[in-house]
C-alpha cells in the first residue's frame, strides 16, 4: 500500500473532515463480519465504518481505521489496522489530547 498523507482525527472532527483521508481510533461494538460495523470513536462519538471486505480475526479491543470521512458519522475504510493484545489498556483520554493538539496547532509538523 502506498503512503497517502492522512488527518489523525476523533469523532467530533468528521464533519471537519469530510472527503479527506483520516485515521481514526475506534473501539468496535456487536457484530464485525459484515461490509459495515459499528464503532465508538475515542471520544464516544458512534461511527459506522463502511469496509470492502469483512475484517478476518478477532478485534478485541481497539483498532485504527483509516479512510475517508464519507458522511457525519460515516468512514469508507481503505485499511483497518489491529493491535496484538497487551496488558496495557490504551489511553483515549491522552489519544483525544493529542488529536486536538494537532488539529488546534497551526503548522504542527512545521520544522525550524
Amino acid at each position: 500500500m502506498s503512503f497517502e498523507p492522512r488527518s489523525i482525527i476523533n469523532g467530533k472532527l468528521l464533519r471537519e473532515f469530510m472527503g479527506k483521508n483520516v485515521s481514526v481510533m475506534v473501539k468496535i461494538e456487536g457484530d464485525y463480519t459484515g461490509q459495515i460495523i459499528k464503532a465508538k470513536t475515542t471520544d464516544q462519538v458512534p461511527v459506522r465504518i463502511s469496509l470492502s471486505e469483512p475484517i478476518g480475526g478477532n478485534p478485541t479491543d481497539w483498532v485504527e481505521v483509516i479512510g475517508v470521512v464519507s458522511g457525519a458519522d460515516m468512514l469508507r475504510a481503505k485499511e483497518v489496522i489491529m493491535f496484538e493484545e497487551s496488558n496495557q489498556e490504551f489511553d483515549s483520554e491522552s489519544h483525544n489530547m493529542l488529536v486536538n493538539i494537532m488539529n488546534n496547532t497551526r503548522d504542527f509538523y512545521a520544522t525550524g
